[in-house]
């Protein structure tokens, strides 16, 4: 009985929603098949691009000149583009037997965090806000 009851309590403790970035999220258990895996490759990228599009605009917001505005839409873009070329290169390098999309999203959520890094010390070091 007792072992079920703290499998129950740890099984709440991982439904508990945390707030990350001033959003508020789900903690859920890890995946137990392939299927729910690439989902969750796939999930955790989208969370760390809106985490990523969160810093972005806030750093765009504290940009006071027009022209480091630009740039720095620029160089998002060109980095978009970038990470995408990259990794469809980084794909194309796989055995044909592994799972290419749960790599895809792998790899898209390196690069994306990588970023979201990059950023914030533009936001937190170099602006000092």
């Amino acid at each position: 009985m007792r072992s079920i009851l703290h499998r129950e309590i740890f099984l709440g403790l991982l439904l508990v929603p945390c707030t990350v970035f001033g959003q508020s999220k789900v903690i859920k258990p890890l995946p137990e098949t392939p299927a729910q895996l690439k989902d969750d490759t796939e999930i955790r990228f989208q969370q760390s691009d809106v985490e990523l599009n969160f810093i972005y605009n806030k750093l765009l917001a504290r940009l006071e000149n027009e022209d480091d505005k630009e740039r720095l839409r620029a160089w998002e873009r060109a980095w978009i583009s970038c990470r995408d070329k990259e990794v469809e290169f980084e794909v194309s390098l796989l055995p044909n037997s592994q799972d290419k999309s749960q790599a895809k999203f792998n790899y898209l959520n390196r690069m994306t965090m990588e970023q979201g890094a990059r950023l914030k010390y533009y936001l937190y070091n170099l602006l000092g806000k």
